[in-house]
């Protein structure tokens, strides 16, 4: 694995996760995550991408889990997120619970609620109605950097609870704002039925080992297989659940997810993504299985 980005916080001032807006409470029983629904995190339908609601079910699991191992450290080795509705308006909030906690792995659930615009923002008065749910496991590692010791202390103190900086946000749409680049199907007979997603491996983007992030690799995962669906499908789609498996991390890049269409559903398809290091000889980093529905565009 590669050192960690030099820094003095993670995440760093300019990442996603501060433009995501999210904010951790650790003050009740355990630990929530919430995200508020604004435009920029939509797909094609209106309503959040599948992908954003991976990152914040990685990062309060993967909070869980660094609490539970300390002082070791953690790494993402697989996300499996189904979902139902997603929603358009108020709040997206994840609660965790640790499954298993053995000598090597640990393995968390993320419940994922939505709160509408309006109501007691993660209180226990809160009206909620669960659209989602994800289980992640995570390697335990034996040693951490001094940039994640610091993250774990400030997380003990609760120095890290809200990422949003004043005046932040997305400016333009969350695919445009990470800088996610398309290729269409493929021309040739060999890789016909594909399409690709690809980013470079920015700091922005990047974790607390300078690979990219386990979220954002859920969000290029979704691009690719939704460009896949719309190509296939012929209209706006939504991918309704993603199974990743965290093989290498992404050490150069640019990073490139292609998707390839291997089955269809009576409501779209499933597709596999494979993500590889371009810069690193296309190593073989993320392998997924993604669900794909015909959506209708929203009005």
């Amino acid at each position: 694995m590669t050192e960690p980005a030099q820094t003095n916080a993670y995440p760093p001032p300019h990442h996603i996760v501060r433009d995501l807006q999210v904010v951790v409470d650790r003050s009740g029983e355990g630990a929530v995550i919430r995200l508020p629904i604004v435009p920029e995190i939509a797909d094609a339908t209106g309503r959040v991408r599948i992908g954003v609601a991976a990152v914040i079910a990685d990062m309060i699991a993967g909070g869980t889990a660094i609490q539970a191992v300390s002082p070791a450290w953690i790494a993402t080795s697989n996300l499996a997120l189904q979902v139902g509705d997603l929603p358009r308006e108020g709040m997206l909030v994840g609660l965790p619970k640790v499954l298993r906690q053995g000598a090597t792995t640990i393995v968390i659930e993320v419940r994922l609620d939505h709160r509408a615009k309006g109501s007691d923002e993660g209180g226990a008065n809160a009206e909620a109605q669960t659209v989602g749910l994800s289980t992640l496991g995570f390697a335990i590692l034996p040693r951490r950097s001094a940039l994640q010791a610091e993250l774990h202390r400030s997380r003990e103190t609760g120095d890290d609870s809200v990422y949003a900086p004043a005046g932040g946000g997305f400016s333009k749409p969350l695919l445009e704002a990470i800088g996610v680049r398309f290729g269409g199907a493929a021309a040739s007979e060999a890789e016909a039925g594909s399409a690709t997603a690809e980013v470079d491996l920015d700091p922005y983007l990047q974790n607390t080992l300078g690979a990219l992030q386990g979220g954002v690799v859920a969000i290029l995962v979704e691009a690719a297989a939704e460009r896949l669906g719309a190509e296939t499908l012929g209209g706006p789609v939504r991918v309704r659940g993603l199974e990743l498996q965290y093989l290498k991390l992404g050490r150069k890049g640019p990073i490139r997810a292609r998707a390839r269409a291997f089955a269809r559903t009576a409501a779209g398809l499933i597709a596999r993504v494979e993500l590889v290091d371009r810069g690193d000889g296309d190593a073989l980093l993320t392998v997924a299985t993604v669900w794909i529905d015909r959506a209708r565009q929203t009005a």
